[in-house]
């Protein structure tokens, strides 16, 4: 099963289109069951939404993604976003960010590209620290802030 909605939006992030949840199912779908791979380091826990580290992966670039488990169980879509990243003691630019529907799960990545971390001299990742926004993607209200959250390897 694949969900997906699009969404255009203007250069002051105005709405020019928003499409309905699309809904694709394949043979498989009736009666399979899903499991979710929710194992790791658990650091937020609370009101039904569940955020664990899970992996650190590079690419065949040098680019290295912080692999994150994210569990919506509220009713509402959520948006989750990185903040204030250090790696090694060295403040470096991350992308990972993520929506996600009530009742859902998702593994998001944060990513770190190979050219900062040459920048920075940077040749193994042996702790990771960041924080966490989670917000109410209709409202925008913050529904937690998570960190920062130091991770070793």
């Amino acid at each position: 099963t694949i969900e997906i909605s699009f969404g255009a939006y203007d250069d002051d992030y105005n709405d020019i289109f928003v499409s309905d949840l699309i809904v694709l199912e394949t043979s498989a779908a009736d009666g399979f069951k899903y499991e979710y791979n929710d194992e790791g380091t658990v650091i937020f826990d609370e009101g039904d939404i569940k955020v664990v580290v899970q992996d650190l992966v590079t690419d065949e670039y040098g680019d290295v993604d912080l692999l994150i488990y994210l569990y919506n169980g509220t009713d509402d879509l959520i948006y989750l976003s990185t903040e204030d990243t250090s790696v090694n003691g060295f403040m470096i630019y991350s992308y990972g960010s993520c929506y996600l529907d009530a009742d859902k799960h998702a593994v998001i990545s944060v990513s770190f590209y190979a050219s900062d971390l040459e920048e920075n001299d940077i040749d193994e990742i042996t702790d990771i620290e960041l924080s966490f926004e989670v917000r109410d993607y209709n409202s925008y209200d913050t529904i937690a802030e998570i960190g920062p959250v130091t991770i070793t390897f």
